[in-house]
């Protein structure tokens, strides 16, 4: 895998941060499913001063990326939902679907996932660049979108 794990303290702000691709692996069932959330700007009219963002999701299936749908944060529950709007192929009772938004919502909350290991794929997660030097593929982020996000990078000790 050219991608290394993202820890839990991290993986929200890695998995939302506008460009992202990852793996959630299950040590328990041994499963594996890739996903990529894309940020966009919701149409929906917010009175906050934080603007409003939805994600599309793909899901890897078959051997390529897949449009399932849309991920938000439905403010009147307080979680993250999944969408299937018009094009979407998803379906809310798909275990890779009801997976993600399980993770979402338990990390958005401050828990960690038992059993679970977030991996990156190589991309930085906010401009979705090749992660290349050892620093930022340990972060899943590279220099400037780490700085941005207000990640601390993982240092390297020099031997």
């Amino acid at each position: 895998m050219e991608g290394g794990e993202v820890k839990q303290s991290n993986a929200l702000n890695f998995m939302l941060a506008g460009n992202s691709e990852f793996i959630l692996y299950s040590t328990k069932t041994k499963d594996k499913f890739r996903y990529a959330l894309k940020k966009k700007k919701s149409n929906k009219e917010s009175n906050n001063e934080n603007e409003e963002y939805i994600y599309y999701l793909n899901i890897y299936n078959n051997g390529s990326m897949e449009y399932q749908g849309i991920i938000a944060f439905n403010s009147s529950l307080n979680q993250f939902k999944f969408y299937k709007g018009i094009k979407g192929l998803g379906n809310t009772s798909d275990v890779k679907i009801r997976s993600l938004e399980f993770v979402l919502n338990k990390l958005f909350t401050g828990q960690t996932v038992g059993n679970l290991i977030v991996y990156h794929v190589g991309k930085c997660g906010r401009c979705g660049k090749k992660l290349t030097d050892p620093e930022s593929i340990l972060t899943g982020l590279g220099p400037s979108c780490s700085k941005y996000m207000n990640v601390p990078r993982v240092k390297i000790k020099k031997s």
